[in-house]
């Protein structure tokens, strides 16, 4: 009975012994793998699904892109020859490298992935994904099949053997009052050290899949959009019922207006995040007549005063190709023709509030047109709110632009664009015996701008 026990734990011994000596040589047939950082828009996003689809897999041990930063900078390597690499993947015992760019086609991101030899430095496979933005998860699940062949395939560089030395060994010298420590302690504690490190930068690794690298910028989401630029302005105001308040029609009494416009709006929180709030900015505008004469029915020129300032804030919501806007702000406008006192022609003061949304559509990388609606609840309007015109008149606007942006590089680009603003007038209870009073009336501007715009790259959107 006992003898027959001694043989079943013998059995076991052995069978057990097997089994540890297959994991431990698959553990050591495992390849070590650096994937380095990725280039481009998106290429955080990227370089995380490759990350995650090599991690996956039992046959690689996956090596952060920091340690291989800190041996290059200890090594004083720069990556950009066969030898660079060979030397690194020594040091590190790497058997091969993962690097890639991502480019923008079209509505597209195109992902090139290359696999380096570690042994030789050389490139012995390349692999391209097309995907949108939204679609980039489904690239994880085909790295291996992608990607695998060209891992197996790779090799660690065979670390060179120190030359032999004729010198003499000197005699080893014992002192008995201190103790060397031990030396397997010291190993073991070494080899401790850099296993945390690495499981640290593993986890570090896979953050850029939540938040984009501060280094991966867009001018697609900028961080300040610019423009300035001419403008043409044509004003026309009409009153309706008998009055004999003068009206104003640019193309009788006077010639249209050749404006300079600027404008800027601004989200400082897209120099360092693509989180919600590096979608909230500052908005401002001015836009100022320069020369502007206005003609009375006799022909008669007369300087004539016209400028808007407005600012306020702007919110943004980056969907794709897609980009809608909200805009809360004031608007002050001046229209102030200078002619004498028999004369009846107010001059034009308006503030409002405005309240806007609209959004922008990215058609190619060039090219993005955008569209835009206010509501403008007045506030005032100069001299037409005083006893001697109409103490009593209500007024309410509203604006409507669209443009069409042309990028001849990723941050300069020209916009042409055509907006209309409309003022309504209800004299409603108002009443004046010197003055007829009329029963409403409209207070129209039309505007064509060409103008140089700006966009300063922002954290990219994932």
């Amino acid at each position: 009975m006992i003898r027959s026990l001694n043989i079943w734990f013998a059995a076991w011994l052995v069978l057990v012994a097997a089994l540890l000596s297959q994991g431990s040589a698959a553990a050591q047939d495992a390849k070590r793998v650096a994937v380095l950082e990725f280039t481009g828009p998106s290429a955080s996003a990227v370089q995380a699904q490759v990350s995650q689809g090599l991690k996956a897999r039992s046959e690689v041990e996956l090596v952060s892109s920091k340690e291989v930063k800190s041996t290059t900078d200890r090594l004083g390597n720069s990556l950009e020859s066969a030898s660079d690499y060979k030397e690194v993947g020594e040091a590190l015992e790497l058997s091969a490298f993962v690097e890639g760019e991502v480019e923008k086609r079209g509505r597209n991101l195109q992902a090139n992935v290359r696999v380096r030899n570690a042994s030789t430095g050389e490139v012995i496979h390349e692999e391209t994904w097309s995907k949108r933005r939204s679609a980039l998860k489904t690239i994880k699940p085909t790295v291996w099949t992608a990607l695998g062949p060209a891992v197996e395939e790779s090799s660690a560089p065979l670390k060179a053997k120190p030359k032999p030395t004729k010198a003499k060994p000197k005699p080893m010298v014992v002192e008995e009052e201190e103790e060397p420590p031990p030396v397997a302690a010291q190993d073991e504690e070494e080899e401790e050290q850099p296993s945390k490190k690495h499981a640290q930068d593993e986890e570090e690794e896979d953050r850029p899949a939540r938040r984009s690298a501060r280094g991966n910028k867009s001018a697609l989401h900028p961080a300040l959009s610019a423009f300035f630029g001419p403008r043409i302005m044509w004003r026309t105001l009409k009153y309706e019922g008998d009055t004999n308040l003068n009206s104003y029609k640019s193309t009788d009494e006077g010639s249209p207006s050749f404006n300079l416009a600027l404008g800027a709006q601004y989200f400082p929180g897209a120099h360092f995040s693509n989180r919600w709030y590096a979608d909230l900015g500052a908005d401002f505008e001015l836009d100022y007549a320069i020369g502007l004469k206005s003609k009375d029915q006799d022909g008669k020129e007369y300087s004539t005063t016209a400028y808007e300032v407005g600012f306020g804030a702007v919110y943004r919501i980056p969907l794709g190709d897609f980009v809608p806007r909200f805009r809360v702000g004031f608007v002050k406008q001046v229209f102030d023709v200078d002619l004498p006192p028999p004369a009846l022609l107010p001059s034009i003061d308006y503030t409002a509030i405005r309240l806007g949304l609209g959004t922008a559509i990215n058609l190619v990388d060039w090219l993005s047109i955008d569209v835009s609606f206010a509501y403008l609840p007045v506030l005032g309007t100069g001299e037409l709110s005083e006893p001697r015109y109409g103490d009593k008149v209500e007024t309410g606007a509203w604006e409507a632009g669209a443009g069409v942006l042309v990028r001849f590089k990723e941050t300069y680009g020209v916009r042409t664009a055509l907006d209309f603003r409309r003022y309504k007038y209800d004299f409603g209870l108002s009443n004046n015996a010197e003055i007829t009073l009329p029963t409403a009336g409209t207070d129209s501007y039309l505007r064509l701008t060409f103008a140089f715009v700006y966009n300063m790259p922002g954290v990219a959107k994932q």
